[in-house]
């Protein structure tokens, strides 16, 4: 078996230690090679490059089917050490602010549809993936706006507390092409990807 999957350094962290610590004592090893997917298009699935994405938003096509792996918040990531979370959305928008910008134009702040970022000081860090995140916060003043879930992995060394303005409720997705939907492989390691989550969730 061999699965290409697109994904970020969160999901990736989170899931496939567990997931492939326990193929490998079932005697199961699988090749997976992993690739960045950042704010995900529609043509990258469409052209085979990999057989699996997991991410918080979804391309708008009848093509691709997905599972809901997780249901989470946006919240406020902070070192409680050195300051109170913002209070109010100006207290918000001036926070000294941790970014994580897969591209010129694509960035972890694109999670975020219910406040004007136009209306926020420019982010003090810029930072290509999550895993830098945790570093760069710990022991400053700064901020970052991230799933709860990452609670879980990547940001378990930060503080968190909810936004102070309403977000919506967003899903972590696993999509796939309807052309994988019946392979028996792809079924199975489909399958196993959500046992994971859920354990992992339960614990």
């Amino acid at each position: 078996m061999e699965f290409t999957i697109a994904t970020n350094d969160f999901p990736l962290q989170l899931i496939f230690p567990k997931l492939l610590k326990e193929l490998s004592e079932e005697g199961i090893n699988p090749r997976i090679r992993f690739i960045p997917s950042g704010v995900p298009s529609v043509s990258s699935l469409r052209a085979s490059r990999y057989q699996m994405l997991i991410t918080p938003t979804p391309p708008n096509n009848p093509d691709f089917e997905k599972v809901s792996l997780v249901q989470t918040k946006m919240v406020c990531f902070y070192d409680s050490r050195v300051r109170k979370p913002p209070k109010t959305r100006k207290q918000f928008a001036e926070s000294k602010y941790v970014v994580v910008r897969f591209s010129d134009t694509e960035s972890s702040l694109m999670a975020l549809p219910s406040i004007d970022t136009s209306t926020m000081i420019p982010p003090t860090i810029t930072v290509p993936n999550f895993s830098a995140l945790a570093p760069l916060i710990k022991g400053t003043d700064r901020i970052t706006t991230q799933l709860v879930v990452m609670g879980l992995g990547l940001l378990k060394d930060l503080d968190w507390a909810p936004l102070p303005f309403k977000t919506p409720t967003l899903n972590l997705f696993l999509i796939w092409h309807r052309r994988d939907n019946d392979d028996p492989a792809h079924q199975w390691f489909r399958q196993r990807i959500i046992g994971t989550v859920d354990s992992i969730i339960r614990d």
